[in-house]
């Protein structure tokens, strides 16, 4: 009988869980690799084919004939996106994680890739004008001059060759309506080295702020090191594209070529997080015999979404809402909460493969030495920046100009928070207080939170693994790994 009212209730659970989900609005799909589950929600346009679990965008020849200008290729989300809320009509954040490895085996190659998202009546990848220095998103007449269009889109462009409206070099731009970005930064690539590539673009709509993070490989004493670059562009979406679109990476070749993988690919859009109002779906308290506070359940909600629960109690709604505003690709998304008075369930991104803490210290093997060794260093020279040169964190335009025991308390209660014992980790309330006071209360409690970092970074190392500077949670985040 006890058992029979468990799964009743459980299923009451998951029941509300997803109508919560389906309230919400959410839109997402998330590809690890293109096998035929995910291939049949995607579109493949163009010259883009299947090659085993990836997605080879573009055709592989080397040198095209005079009568042929080069190929495009495109992968698209077969579903429209919805860049309004469809109950509030607000505006919505949006999510991309993609990798994929550009390369070619020629001293001249061209043209790049891009993730966009484009009006309904984006033109056929049939169109010659999409080849070359369109990178399958804009119309140019291959690589000499920039066309009028009679449809709109913003895209985040990979391009390796050189058009008259480009910059010197490899780069990854903005572009809004036109391939001439307006913004854009190097990208550190070679061609033949075949690595994979990372990017992450993140669109925060309350502050209308596009955060572009990707992947290089820069030649460094030698030897070819990863390198990881940021782009950040102010746009209001809304003023630049339809309320629905196409979402999509493309990729084109013009007289050279090279060759486009597309490894894995994320997507997901959903309403802006609000402080100030409640949410569509109304809280709920369960209790399961056997769980307790801080337990965390694994949930398949009807094969729609994977979730970790986390029940906490007495925490301040304040706390909760600064997580559920976190967004970084190393930190597992918070995608839903509810609350009874002082009671919190946290609904988060399941991991299949357990936090980062769970590798270090919980895991059936042992790290190698060169992870070890890099974790290490990574916590001696946070510490080295503490004690001595902390300094050169400080925005270069502040010139000096600035609070010195301030910028010290700061970087200490950053220290604080990656404590490898969760035992010493402030609470979000906490950090509050001390980051918005001028200075920390006194210099004692600045050199014991110094001392307990170092002391607990030097215990962990002599264990299983070693201690990083910011591994398991960060106000209740796990880390990816």
């Amino acid at each position: 009988m006890a058992a029979s009212g468990l799964l009743f209730r459980i299923i009451l659970f998951i029941l509300i869980i997803a109508i919560a989900i389906t309230n919400a609005h959410t839109q997402s799909f998330e590809c690890p690799n293109f096998s035929s589950t995910c291939i049949k929600h995607l579109k493949l346009e163009g010259s883009a084919s299947t090659s085993g679990s990836a997605i080879q965008l573009t055709e592989e020849n080397a040198i095209y004939p005079s009568k042929s200008f080069g190929s495009a290729g495109r992968v698209t989300y077969a579903e429209r996106i919805n860049l309004r809320d469809k109950s509030s009509n607000e505006p919505r954040d949006f999510i991309t994680n993609f990798s994929f490895v550009v390369s070619s085996n020629q001293s001249i190659y061209g043209d790049g890739l891009a993730f966009f998202l484009a009006s309904p009546n984006l033109p056929s990848t049939d169109k010659l004008q999409l080849r070359g220095g369109s990178l399958g998103v804009g119309l140019t007449d291959g690589d000499r001059e920039l066309f009028r269009l009679g449809y709109r889109f913003l895209a985040v462009e990979f391009d390796t060759f050189r058009n008259p409206w480009d910059p010197v070099g490899a780069h990854v731009g903005i572009n809004i309506n036109d391939m001439d970005s307006k913004i854009f930064e190097t990208w550190w690539i070679n061609m033949t080295h075949r690595k994979v590539c990372n990017c992450s673009i993140v669109y925060d709509s309350r502050n209308s702020i596009l955060n572009v993070s990707y992947t290089g490989y820069k030649l460094s004493d030698g030897k070819v090191r990863k390198t990881t670059q940021h782009l950040s562009y102010s746009v209001d979406i809304r003023q630049e594209l339809p309320d629905s679109v196409v979402v999509g990476i493309s990729a084109a070749t013009g007289r050279y070529s090279e060759q486009h993988a597309l490894l894995s690919w994320s997507f997901s859009i959903t309403p802006p997080s609000t402080a100030d109002k409640e949410k569509e779906w109304k809280p709920v308290m369960i209790t399961l015999k056997g769980i307790g506070i801080g337990a965390v359940l694994f949930l398949s909600l009807l094969g729609m979404v994977e979730i970790s629960l986390r029940m906490i109690a007495k925490r301040k709604e304040v706390e909760v809402t600064i997580i559920s505003q976190l967004r970084h690709r190393n930190l597992v998304k918070l995608t839903g909460w509810c609350h009874k008075k002082k009671d919190f369930l946290l609904i988060y991104e399941y991991m299949e493969n357990g936090s980062l803490d769970s590798q270090l210290f919980r895991g059936e093997s042992i790290l190698p030495w060169e992870v070890r060794y890099n974790i290490a260093l990574g916590l001696a020279s946070a510490l080295l920046y503490l004690q001595e040169e902390w300094e050169k964190s400080a925005d270069e335009n502040l010139v000096g100009e600035f609070d010195v025991k301030q910028m010290e308390c700061l970087l200490v209660v950053g220290l604080w928070c990656a404590n490898p014992d969760s035992a010493y980790r402030p609470a979000i309330r906490q950090v509050i207080n001390a980051s918005l006071s001028r200075r920390c209360e006194t210099e004692t409690q600045i050199e014991a939170i110094a001392l307990a970092t170092k002391r607990d970074g030097e215990r962990n190392i002599e264990g299983k693994g070693c201690a990083s500077v910011a591994i398991d949670t960060i106000g209740g985040h796990y880390y990816r790994q």
